[in-house]
């Protein structure tokens, strides 16, 4: 199963690069000067529709990415604040990469219990981020059975999940961009 990433590869003047990883889980610790799109891709059983059905690549097949990271850019030259809007609740977490290649990952959480809504922030988590993938997934979970039976309401689901991630890390809302300055 893929873990979609938004990669932000910090630029020279400042600006970022954008691209898409479907298979972001652990992208951080796969990203480095050697391997900047972060190795090959995991194989899979449909890499090459085309082949496997014996037709010739053309009208725009694309050929399966091999890499972690996919090496076409979604967008050059992107401010900080810019990358805090492409940011949406379908990525599982935001990827940045320093000049050095040194990645940092912060993991994409909704705050809406109902998963409807786009209120979402960005942990930087103190331990393990699969860890606190994890925990997450069950913690939104329980506070969205509580807000389905009447016992929470969506308001207060929302302000007791905010305060159980921040004890799990820091916490940027969607405008706070200064941890993609810093780096």
């Amino acid at each position: 199963m893929g873990h979609r990433a938004l990669v932000a590869y910090r630029q020279p003047d400042g600006t970022f690069t954008l691209r898409y990883a479907h298979w972001g889980e652990r992208l951080d610790a796969a990203i480095g000067p050697t391997s900047p799109l972060g190795g090959p891709a995991p194989p899979s059983d449909t890499d090459d529709v085309a082949t496997d059905l014996g037709v010739e690549r053309r009208n725009g097949y694309e050929p399966p990415v091999t890499t972690r990271v996919d090496p076409r850019p979604l967008d050059v030259g992107v401010s900080a604040v810019d990358v805090l809007d492409a940011v949406d609740g379908s990525y599982e977490s935001l990827v940045r990469v320093s000049q050095s290649f040194e990645a940092t990952a912060y993991l994409v959480c909704s705050l809406d219990p109902t998963g409807v809504g786009n209120d979402l922030v960005l942990v930087d988590p103190d331990d393990d981020p699969e860890t606190l993938r994890g925990w997450y997934v069950e913690t939104r979970s329980r506070l969205s059975a509580a807000v389905a039976d009447g016992t929470l309401t969506p308001e207060s689901a929302r302000a007791t999940l905010r305060r159980a991630l921040s004890v799990q890390g820091t916490l940027y809302p969607p405008d706070d961009a200064s941890f993609l300055r810093d780096g």
